[in-house]
């Protein structure tokens, strides 16, 4: 992974985490805030370039945060390309980016073992997302197990072209996962949705309310937005 630059902010209150390398262009995470400095976006920028060439296996790019913002609870982002797509079967095998918004350190996706019970220890109920429920088998080694909204398009007879999806380890929230085909973001495709809410949440910080996929100036954006305190 090739670093190219150190974080930094424009006028429009718009900050930038360092530039990495995927396909043939880049790709970088980025934060707006407000004229108080308060976060109301966290997202993922992808150059168009960055949607050609890329590998024919699976691969993951980690980028570190703007860090001259209040981002928490976020820690980092790890972008997953996968060209088959992942299981189900006829649900997620369509090549697609999955866009994990950690929650939790490297060193602790690191301790996440998908041969420890820890895996299928459940937050509380109130802690749960509305409509949520745990993907039996779905654990991944370092992420931890996933949970889906059975509402959503592709589990209820539509197709796959994005979904948001969380994580968990240890009865914890470890991702915020927005996931989207390829050829959704190839295309330039619009996406939005809503984000349910707990509760409550487990830590406090600062909440994305929708995510989207939308057109920026030079690069397509993948976004938690409306983010508000939680």
């Amino acid at each position: 992974m090739l670093w190219l630059l150190l974080a930094c902010a424009d006028d429009s209150g718009v900050s930038t985490g360092p530039r990495a390398s995927l396909g043939e262009g880049e790709l970088w995470t980025f934060a707006q805030a407000d004229e108080d400095g308060v976060v109301t976006q966290l997202g993922l920028a992808l150059q168009p370039e960055a949607l050609q060439g890329l590998p024919t296996q699976d691969t993951e790019v980690v980028l570190a945060l703007p860090d001259d913002l209040d981002l928490a609870p976020y820690d980092h982002v790890a972008v997953g390309w996968l060209p088959a797509g992942h299981d189900p079967l006829g649900i997620w095998d369509e090549p697609h980016f999955d866009v994990h918004f950690f929650l939790v350190s490297e060193a602790e996706r690191a301790g996440i073992d998908i041969d420890d019970e820890r895996v299928v220890s459940e937050p509380a109920a109130e802690h749960v997302p509305a409509g949520y429920v745990l993907a039996p088998g779905s654990a991944v080694q370092g992420q931890g197990s996933h949970w889906i909204d059975p509402g959503s398009e592709e589990w209820s007879g539509g197709s796959f072209t994005g979904s948001l999806v969380f994580g968990s380890w240890d009865a914890q929230w470890t991702f915020i996962e927005p996931m989207i085909t390829w050829a959704s973001l190839d295309a330039g495709t619009a996406l939005t949705g809503e984000v349910a809410w707990p509760e409550a949440w487990l830590e406090t910080g600062r909440y994305p309310t929708t995510w989207a996929v939308t057109q920026g100036d030079d690069a397509v954006e993948v976004g938690l937005q409306g983010l508000q305190d939680g």
